[in-house]
């Protein structure tokens, strides 16, 4: 849809030094307008907003490309995960507040007003860059998969806002905060507790101002988040589809206490949680979006897109505690090999050498009941003893050369940059070392 006024103000609140190496991060308000003509369900008349942002990049602005960074529950989504590699691209990074009771003006009636705010800001960035990518992870992913779905991606001159949307952690849902959650029940910004997910065709109907597309999805969002849904139809020409063998959330992403303890997971009986995490390809296949939009100045090994690469799936397991089904819906998970770890996708090191077995796939409760139902994310894990894990692989350093190894694979493939390769083998090395002789 092309409605909607554009932003009428923008207000740089200060600026700081964001890096040693000449960044900085600015921030301030945009101010704008909202009303019946951008298809905004629960507007009746034109409806004022105010949303705070902030944009970080290099002083002497010689960047082409910017990140829009969705913000998940208010927060950064995506930025811890590739700042790193946006500093070396020279790729600058932006984010507004598009969520109800995070960004001002935006009504629990009439929660997409925080589509016409991802929208406006895009335009106003547009002016200051020449490749826009919208980016979010979990559920900011969700909300990057609704903006598309629903037409927002269309400005007043009738030309895409965004080239490139990055949907990462997707698994094909959507958020019930406009028209795709018109069914009667109260808007929120979280996927219906029985919505159904939908592939990338379903997304991408607008040929003349879609976005190019990735979407991923991980293990455990074939358990809580009905990824297969997202797998179900082929895949368009802009986009392209990966399936990561990590889980949604690593076990080293939020401290144990918090998960059995706060968020009360597995029944509040601690157990070891899946650490694979899966950075370097996120980071590969984000630089490969940004290369495949257009962005100048990327680093040399900034690697192309590789084609979608998919999980072997099979028929699901009954409703559980452990497997969030859908009524009359046929879904299906990952097989598995003997080592509990899911038979392809994309290769990460840790999978094809793995240091135990990913079970239970996903921890109890795995549901969507509500935002805080997110135990699912969480995998369970089963270490090999020190015995076994010599029998396998031998000593750190010979660990260390097979992984190299499989690090290069995933290299030529293009799910990974040649520049993190000694960074990934020494963290792995370290994680060998330390499970053969703990520390203390």
């Amino acid at each position: 849809m092309a409605g909607g006024a554009a932003v009428i103000d923008v207000t740089i609140a200060g600026r700081e030094a964001a890096h040693a190496d000449g960044w900085e991060r600015v921030w301030g308000t945009a101010s704008g307008a909202a009303g019946p003509h951008d298809g905004v369900v629960g507007l009746e008349r034109d409806h004022a907003w105010t949303s705070e942002f902030e944009v970080i990049g290099p002083v002497d602005g010689t960047h082409d490309a910017v990140l829009v960074d969705t913000e998940n529950r208010g927060g950064r989504s995506t930025y811890a995960m590739i700042e790193p590699e946006l500093r070396s691209a020279r790729v600058a990074y932006a984010r507004i507040q598009w969520q109800t009771r995070h960004a001002a003006g935006v009504p629990e009636d009439a929660q997409g007003v925080g589509l016409v705010i991802l929208r406006e800001f895009g335009r106003w960035l547009r002016g200051r860059f020449g490749a826009l990518v919208l980016a979010g992870a979990s559920q900011s992913a969700w909300c990057v998969n609704t903006f598309v779905a629903e037409g927002f991606n269309v400005g007043l001159d009738g030309r895409a806002v965004y080239d490139g949307a990055f949907a990462y952690l997707s698994g094909g849902n959507w958020l019930a905060i406009n028209r795709w959650g018109d069914d009667g029940a109260a808007q929120a910004p979280y996927a219906r507790p029985d919505g159904v997910p939908v592939p990338a065709a379903e997304l991408l109907t607008r040929p003349g101002t879609d976005p190019f597309l990735v979407e991923i999805s991980s293990y455990t969002d074939y358990y809580r988040l009905r990824a297969s849904r997202s797998a179900d139809a082929p895949v368009p020409a802009r986009a392209r589809h990966y399936d990561f063998p990590s889980p949604h959330a690593p076990g080293s992403m939020v401290p144990a206490d918090a998960v059995f303890g706060t968020l009360g997971c597995n029944g509040g009986h601690e157990v070891p949680m899946n650490p694979i995490g899966a950075g370097p390809a996120v980071r590969a296949t984000l630089l490969g979006l940004l290369r495949e939009v257009g962005a100048a100045g990327l680093p040399d090994d900034a690697p192309a897109l590789p084609p979608s690469v998919f999980f072997d799936l099979v028929p699901a397991p009954p409703p559980s505690e452990r497997f969030n089904a859908l009524p009359d819906v046929e879904l299906r998970v990952p097989r598995v090999d003997a080592d509990a770890q899911p038979i392809g996708g994309v290769r990460l090191p840790d999978v094809e050498l793995p240091l135990g077995r990913a079970e239970p796939v996903a921890l109890s409760p795995c549901g969507t009941a509500s935002i805080d139902d997110v135990c699912g994310n969480f995998g369970g894990w089963q270490p090999f003893s020190p015995a076994e894990l010599r029998a396998r692989y031998g000593e750190p350093d010979e660990y260390a050369a097979r992984y190299s190894d499989a690090y290069d694979a995933l290299v030529t493939q293009g799910f990974a940059m040649a520049s993190e390769r000694d960074r990934a083998v020494a963290g792995a090395s370290l994680a060998y070392s330390e499970v053969l002789s703990p520390p203390g």
